[in-house]
């Protein structure tokens, strides 16, 4: 009864909380935090019961691992042999969402990459991927054998060339007669024995306002004057370099994204493959290096990074402030689901 009594009383504290878009303008704060005030409470919902919200790329390849390696037990009971496989992918720090929209980290890296968007596709192309295992072991079975492994696998039909089926509304196709699946069985296992995630809160009326609120940051911050001022700034040195109409940084982003997107799309093998030895990559490389380094240097000259997160902070700590009761009371609820 306590712990109902607490819980209500922080839902009756949340919901006597003034809409988001009535909350007045905040002053900057005397100074400016080391960190987003946002991640850091957040964080200490998370972090202090042994969860790291950031670590998203880690917890994937762990849960990929304990799938794959039930798979391999489940598959070895039907009589078949599959092998544990968790494609290598390179862990990715996150760059967090409270930063100046897709601007280049430094005018240093503008010159050399852009924004990495022509980069990271060549990247993408030269990387080598490694014949699957699980392919190999399957095609040396016959046609019946190869029915039996996939009813026993995931159930799903395959076509003569091996490819997944798909009915018109784009879902796979399942055999007859396939019950329960080893990879069915293998998420079951997953979701009994994996630590608890951020879902698990979901349904909880204060996590709901409290996320809802985090996320209008944003959209509040956008329509302050300080920030349509900043981008004002940009804007101009932007058009005295030659880009009329750009209103924040990510639209000089997009403007190189979309014309290596349109470039992509037309020249596409059917197999997702380039032609990266195009004459056209190289001018839209430079184009796009161009472009970034344009920006970096207006970003530069506004001070636009230092008062662009001076303003995102003010707003995250009006948030924090705010809903400072209902923070406590899900690092506490988030506690009790953790020892259950």
């Amino acid at each position: 009864m306590v712990l109902l009594a607490a819980a209500l009383a922080a839902v009756a504290a949340a919901c006597s909380s003034p809409p988001a878009d009535e909350l007045p303008v905040p002053e900057l704060l005397a100074q400016t935090p080391t960190e987003s005030p946002l991640d850091a409470a957040w964080t200490r919902i998370y972090g202090a019961n042994g969860v790291d919200p950031l670590d998203s790329e880690r917890d994937f390849l762990d849960q990929q691992t304990i799938t794959e390696t039930y798979v391999a037990e489940c598959m070895g009971e039907q009589g078949f042999e599959y092998i544990p496989f968790v494609p290598a992918r390179e862990a990715e720090v996150p760059t967090g969402s409270h930063e100046p929209p897709d601007a280049a980290e430094t005018l240093e890296q503008a010159r050399l990459t852009g924004y990495g968007i022509v980069e990271d596709s060549r990247a993408a192309a030269e990387q080598v991927v490694g014949e699957r295992p699980n392919d190999v072991l399957r095609a040396a079975l016959s046609s019946s054998e190869r029915a039996a492994y996939d009813l026993v696998l995931d159930g799903f039909e395959r076509d003569v060339d091996d490819q997944l089926v798909f009915d018109e509304s784009g879902n796979t196709v399942t055999l007859p007669g396939a019950g329960e699946t080893c990879r069915e069985r293998a998420n079951d296992h997953l979701n009994e024995v994996r630590p608890p995630t951020p879902s698990a809160l979901s349904s909880d009326p204060v996590y709901i306002e409290l996320t809802e609120a985090s996320g209008e940051v944003t959209d509040r911050m956008s329509g302050d004057r300080r920030m349509t001022d900043l981008n004002g700034e940009w804007s101009t040195c932007m058009a005295d370099a030659g880009y009329s109409g750009l209103v924040e940084p990510f639209e000089a982003w997009a403007l190189a994204s979309e014309a290596w997107s349109a470039w992509m799309n037309e020249n596409a093998a059917p197999d997702g493959t380039l032609p990266l030895d195009d004459p056209e990559v190289a001018r839209l490389e430079q184009r796009e290096i161009t472009i970034a380094v344009d920006d970096a240097t207006c970003q530069l000259s506004t001070t636009y990074s230092d008062r662009f997160t001076a303003i995102r902070y003010a707003y995250e700590q009006q948030v924090v402030d705010l809903y400072a009761d209902d923070f406590i009371y899900l690092e506490q609820a988030w506690a009790r689901g953790t020892d259950g």
